[in-house]
């Protein structure tokens, strides 16, 4: 019980600190980003086309045919705030998350993790160009590493709204980007995926540690069973020992009153006729001798008596062997 309850204690440790992980990695956002050691270059002055929808561009009320605007986009590699004007002339009120912004700059080398060379933007309504004026592009949170860079972009190759106006931009990247714009929904997706991977990362090893909790429990109940049944089964063993020893003894003495009974009805039927055997005259037969052989009986001779002799010796007869 000591070593189940040590390892329970092991898995809710362990399963506090994955929790603790997961919680502290759900808490980073995405859109975080770690400051660059080094001042980021540029990789080419090809310029580089990023479309995002009117949902990150706040506008202000209409002025004539202008409204002001601050498009603010936090999520990497974009940390940047862009303030300007945008007229569409009898449109201008009808700006709103249908317009799609399209970001012109320059890509960084990989020493970054956001794109700082931003120089020129577009707003499209409608897939029209409207009238951009008074733009001011900052870098915001972890991307405010890369202001030299910046400063640089604005002034590098193309002047505001050049870019926008070239066929081979308009018809290739800008058209791309336009179609493959960014919108809060995506990232609200996104974050929204990322937290239920964390939840479902957080569930998975939950449910790790109630199976492995119950797995050693099962584990624990089948062994203090199989030591319940061992015990049982000794138990039996030792009870069905006792009782065929008990039944042995009783047969010994079973049989051994049956043979006393036995043997004194024999000492008595011994007795009785012996006493009866006393009880008879006892006749005792002559022995047989064996037959003698007849004699052949020798001729008299009369011989005249002389008393004054006296008798022949008789001889002595030879005992048979």
């Amino acid at each position: 019980m000591k070593k189940f309850l040590f390892f329970l204690s092991f898995i809710i440790i362990f399963a506090n600190s994955a929790h603790a992980q997961a919680t502290k990695k759900a808490a980073a956002p995405k859109t975080t980003a770690s400051k660059s050691a080094s001042a980021p270059k540029f990789n080419s002055k090809e310029p580089s086309f990023a479309g995002f929808t009117g949902s990150f561009i706040k506008f202000g009320p209409v002025s004539g045919n202008a409204r002001p605007f601050t498009m603010t986009v936090e999520y990497a590699p974009w940390f940047f705030e862009i303030k300007g004007t945008a007229s569409a002339d009898y449109l201008t009120q009808d700006l709103g998350d249908d317009a799609i912004a399209v970001l012109a700059y320059y890509k960084v080398d990989d020493s970054a993790n956001y794109q700082p060379g931003l120089f020129d933007l577009m707003i499209y309504l409608d897939d029209e160009p409207i009238k951009m004026s008074n733009l001011s592009f900052a870098l915001i949170g972890p991307a405010t590493a890369g202001s030299a860079v910046l400063a640089q972009a604005k002034t590098w190759n193309f002047t505001q709204g050049q870019v926008f106006k070239m066929s081979k931009y308009a018809n290739g990247d800008i058209l791309t980007a336009q179609a493959t714009y960014l919108d809060k929904s995506h990232i609200e997706r996104e974050k929204a995926a990322a937290k239920k991977r964390v939840a479902d990362s957080i569930a998975r090893e939950e449910k790790k540690v109630k199976d492995s909790i119950a797995k050693e429990e099962k584990r624990v109940k089948d062994s203090i069973a199989k030591e319940k049944k061992r015990v049982a089964d000794s138990v039996a063993k030792e009870e069905k020992k006792r009782k065929d020893s008990i039944s042995a003894h009783r047969r010994h003495v079973r049989d051994s009153i049956e043979q006393e009974k036995a043997e004194e009805e024999a000492r008595k039927k011994a007795a009785a006729a012996t006493k009866k055997k006393k009880k008879r005259p006892v006749v005792e037969e002559a022995e047989e001798e064996p037959p003698r052989k007849k004699r052949k009986k020798k001729p008299v001779i009369e011989e005249e008596e002389d008393d004054d002799e006296p008798p022949p010796p008789k001889k002595k007869k030879k005992r048979r062997e």
